[in-house]
C-alpha cells in the first residue's frame, strides 16, 4: 500500500465512524460549521479523452470516491458512508444515496451491465442492486471482513475476498445466495486482497497478500488449487486476452511475477520500479503495464513489459505516485495513468511507450481519491476530496 492509498483508507474509515460533516445532495455540505467550511476542491472532475480536456467539477464541496459505473455510461457510483451514490453524468447530480451496509469498499457490476454488487467491509455482506433502478436487494452474508469482489464473465457468479478470514465466498447471483466458502489461507495473515478471472470463466486468481501466493480457484467446482508462489506481497492481477498468461505485481520485491496459466506455473519474476502496484494489459496482450513509486516524493514510473519476452523495456516517466492506469475496454492506443501525488492525469501512447503531458485534475497532495473510465473510453472521472478550512477529515455524502 502506498502513502496515498494508507490516507485514503484512514479518510474513509474516520467518515465511516461519523467523525466528519456529510452531504447528501449534489451542491452543498449538509450543516457544516463554520470551523469546517469546505473548500471546493472535492467532487468528480470529467475528463473529455482522448484530447484530456477537463470540464467543470461535479459537486465541488463534497468528497467524491468513484467506485464503479454503469456499463452505459450513464451513471458514476461513489462511495458514501453507508452505501453508495449514484451520480447522474448527464445532469451533473447527485441522486439519493442507495443504501447498503456499513462501510462500503468496493462495487462490481457485471459485464450485462444488469447487476451489481457492493462489498460492505464492517457489516460482513454484500449487497446487490439492480442496475435498471438503482434498488438494493438484501444483504449477503460473506465471510469476516471483504474487501474485494469479482464476478465471472457471464455473470452467474460473484467471488467476494474476505480480508480477515482467509477465504473467498462464491455467490450464486441469481439466486442471491452465498456458497460455501473456499479457504485459501490462514486467517488475516493471508490477506486475499486481489482476485481476477479469467477471460473464459474457469479459473478465479486470488492474490494472497499475506502470504506471497496466488490460489486459483476452478469455478466449476469452487476448489482451491496448488499455490502458486510469486513474489512479496502480491498487490494486482492482470490477465491475458487470450487467458494463457497472469502477470502479478509484488509491492514488496519490487517484481512482476508471469504466471503460465496452462500449467500453472510461476516464471522467473521481472524486476521493475520501487513498490509496483497498479497493472494492466493492452488490448492486443503484446505489453503490460506496471506502475511503481520512485521514493514517492520524486517521480512515478510505468514499466513497459514485453509478454512474448517476458523482459522489462525503459520505464516511463510520469507523475508522482502513479496509482491508477486505465485502458478502455474497446481497446485504443492510449493508457491513463493517474498520478494521485502530483494529482495530474498521464497519457501514454502505447504504439510508441512514450508519455504525453499531463493533464492537471487537483490542486494539492491528497486530494486525488481515484479514476475510473467510461466503458466507451470517451471520458475519464477523477474523484477528489473536499478539504476543509482547518484540515478537518473530509466529507463523504451521507448515508
Amino acid at each position: 500500500m502506498t502513502r496515498s492509498h494508507a490516507w485514503l483508507a484512514a479518510a474513509v474509515a474516520a467518515v465511516a465512524l461519523g467523525t466528519a460533516a456529510c452531504s447528501s445532495s449534489g451542491g452543498g455540505s449538509g450543516s457544516a460549521s463554520p470551523s469546517r467550511t469546505p473548500v471546493a476542491v472535492g467532487g468528480v472532475v470529467p475528463v473529455q479523452l482522448p484530447g484530456m480536456h477537463t470540464q467543470q467539477a461535479i459537486s465541488p464541496a463534497t468528497t467524491m470516491i468513484p467506485t464503479a459505473i454503469s456499463t452505459d455510461g450513464k451513471f458514476l457510483y461513489v462511495l458514501a458512508r453507508n452505501g453508495v451514490v449514484p451520480v447522474d453524468l448527464a445532469s451533473a447530480q447527485l441522486l439519493p444515496v442507495i443504501p447498503t451496509g456499513d462501510n462500503p469498499r468496493q462495487m462490481a457490476v457485471t459485464k450485462d451491465g444488469t447487476t451489481g454488487y457492493v462489498v460492505n467491509a464492517a457489516s460482513n455482506s454484500v449487497t446487490p442492486i439492480s442496475m435498471s433502478d438503482n434498488k438494493p436487494g438484501a444483504p449477503i452474508t460473506v465471510g469476516h471482513f471483504p474487501i474485494e469482489v469479482t464476478f465471472t464473465p457471464n455473470g452467474k457468479t460473484a467471488y467476494v475476498g474476505n480480508g480477515l478470514s482467509g477465504t473467498v465466498t462464491p455467490v450464486n447471483v441469481a439466486k442471491g445466495k452465498a456458497l460455501k466458502d473456499i479457504k485459501v489461507g490462514a486467517g488475516p495473515k493471508t490477506y486475499p486482497a486481489a482476485i481476477a478471472v479469467t477471460p473464459d470463466g474457469k479459473t478465479a486468481l486470488v492474490a494472497l497478500r499475506g502470504s506471497n501466493q496466488v490460489i486459483p480457484i476452478s469455478t466449476a467446482t469452487n476448489k482451491a488449487g496448488k499455490p502458486i508462489t510469486v513474489g512479496e506481497a502480491p498487490f494486482a492481477i492482470a490477465i491475458s486476452p487470450d487467458g494463457k498468461m497472469a502477470y502479478v505485481s509484488n509491492a514488496g520485491s519490487s517484481s512482476v511475477s508471469p504466471i503460465n496459466l496452462v500449467k500453472h506455473k510461476a516464471l522467473p519474476a521481472i524486476k521493475v520500479g520501487d513498490t509496483p502496484g497498479a497493472i494492466a494489459i493492452s488490448p492486443d496482450g503484446k505489453t503490460v503495464y506496471v506502475a511503481s513509486d520512485f521514493n514517492y516524493r520524486i517521480q512515478g514510473t510505468v514499466t513497459p513489459i514485453d509478454t512474448a519476452t517476458n523482459k522489462a523495456e525503459a520505464p516511463i516517466k510520469v507523475g508522482i505516485d502513479p496509482t491508477v492506469i486505465a485502458i478502455p475496454s474497446g481497446g485504443g492506443s492510449i493508457a491513463y495513468v493517474l498520478d494521485q501525488a502530483s494529482t495530474s492525469v498521464t497519457p501514454i501512447d502505447m504504439s510508441t511507450n512514450t508519455a504525453k503531458p499531463p493533464t492537471d485534475v487537483g490542486i494539492s497532495n491528497g486530494q486525488i481519491s481515484g479514476m475510473l473510465l467510461a466503458p466507451d473510453g470517451s471520458m475519464a472521472y477523477v474523484g477528489r476530496f473536499a478539504g476543509s478550512a482547518n484540515g478537518a477529515p473530509p466529507a463523504l455524502p451521507g448515508g
